[in-house]
């Protein structure tokens, strides 16, 4: 079973996109790159949400 990966991978993945977008000359790859890191902030907010629910599980059952 593959391991999830959590939000801070994909931050790390988008601040990644974007230094790879910053010296860039063709404006066409540079958006294209930005939309890339756009994205992958998209889906660390979405693990943050997951992260922040699994966590709050985990202390509701703990408290039990």
């Amino acid at each position: 079973m593959p391991t999830r990966l959590g939000a801070q991978h994909w931050h790390d993945r988008a601040a990644e996109a974007r230094t790879v977008a910053g010296p860039m000359r063709d404006e066409e790859s540079k958006s294209g790159m930005l939309k890339i890191a756009a994205h992958y902030e998209k889906i660390a907010k979405h693990a943050e949400r997951i992260e922040r629910a699994e966590a709050a599980a985990a202390k509701r059952q703990n408290s039990t």
